[in-house]
């Protein structure tokens, strides 16, 4: 899909878009990648609309595509996914938040952190949101 997209430049842009609504999560994902290195910002509502579906490989790959995008408009979608019931996708909308710098979720990511389940969850939520507050990357 990525030689498609290179070749045909903004062409591809309408059938990868179509793709968002694929049946096959790793279609999507692709989807999402190659329409966020295009920089195609008109995909921000759909790939937003997938975040809020909570699938984990879609939270993953739209908390990404919202951070290369600086999409802060998009932290009340990724503060409600701490509510996802994947673990993993928790810890992909907290990375986010933290990309995004978006100070205003800092509570909400403090609330998570404290009711996190999960031990190895519970750790990168709190590296999460000590990077947050302290305005710093995570580490890897």
């Amino acid at each position: 899909m990525t030689s498609v997209a290179r070749r045909a430049g903004p062409r591809a842009l309408p059938p990868f878009r179509r793709l968002l609504a694929s049946s096959c999560d790793t279609v999507r994902e692709s989807a999402i990648d190659r329409l966020t290195d295009a920089g195609d910002t008109e995909s921000i509502p759909a790939i937003r609309a997938l975040l809020r579906g909570g699938d984990v490989f879609d939270v993953e790959g739209a908390s990404r595509a919202l951070v290369k995008f600086g999409a802060k408009d998009a932290v009340p979608d990724l503060v409600a996914q701490f509510k996802n019931a994947n673990p993993t996708a928790r810890i992909d909308v907290a990375e986010a938040l933290v990309g995004l710098r978006a100070r205003s979720a800092i509570p909400a990511l403090a609330r998570a952190a404290a009711h996190e389940p999960v031990p190895w969850a519970k750790t990168r939520l709190a590296e999460a949101l000590y990077a947050l507050k302290k305005g710093t990357p995570l580490p890897p």
